[in-house]
């Protein structure tokens, strides 16, 4: 039988900010287990006032927490069992895609040629990175897939989104990937404004390594 047990609280998150203003509006959410599922990361998002917060933190399989980033991290994946891909800023608060290292800490751009929008990000194979970008001004949510190695931009598609998707009817085409990696799915309400799952297939534009 499958058993349950509580190893992080919003309290003991809380407490590590050792702020005297109140604290209101916590939430954990993105959390993310890597490939040796010995690790997660997850996101600490609270206010205080106005102003909202955002704290990276990693941590094992007990409860054992460190902060990786107390900057603004929207989104991330596992490239492998020891570094993250995230869309975020740096330390000088700088919007891009990064790789952060969770034993060093140190974060690096992981190219200039990816846009500084935010997105959805997906590895394969420790080579490639699936991201898409949420509806521009002209409505249109674009997918990219990056060559890591080759430094290597190519856009797959871009899909209309209907003025009705907006707010929390918003459709993400938040990419996922088949167990071989050769089909990418997305959501989409490009055709006869309804939300429809579709699939994409990449094979020719990825080496399975």
């Amino acid at each position: 039988s499958f058993k349950s047990k509580l190893i992080i609280t919003l309290s003991s998150l809380k407490l590590k900010e050792n702020l005297k203003s109140n604290i209101i509006d916590q939430k954990v959410n993105h959390l993310v287990l890597n490939n040796e599922e010995n690790f997660f990361i997850f996101l600490y998002r609270f206010k205080i006032g106005l102003k909202r917060f955002h704290r990276l933190y990693l941590s094992d399989i007990h409860g054992n927490v460190t902060l990786l980033s107390n900057k603004m991290v929207s989104h991330y994946t596992w490239l492998d069992n020891e570094n993250v891909v995230f869309f975020g800023e740096n330390e000088n608060y700088e919007l891009g895609y990064y790789i952060i290292n969770t034993k060093s800490k140190k974060i690096k751009l992981i190219s200039k040629k990816l846009p500084k929008a935010d997105g959805h990000p997906v590895v394969i194979n420790e080579n490639y990175l699936i991201f898409d970008t949420y509806p521009g001004l002209d409505r249109f949510s674009k997918l990219f897939l990056f060559d890591i190695k080759n430094d290597n931009l190519i856009q797959i598609g871009a899909f209309y989104q209907p003025f009705y998707f907006i707010g929390s009817k918003r459709v993400d085409l938040h990419p996922k990937l088949s167990f071989d990696n050769n089909i990418c799915y997305i959501e989409s309400a490009h055709k006869n404004n309804i939300r429809t799952l579709y699939e994409i297939n990449i094979s020719n534009l990825i080496t399975n390594e």
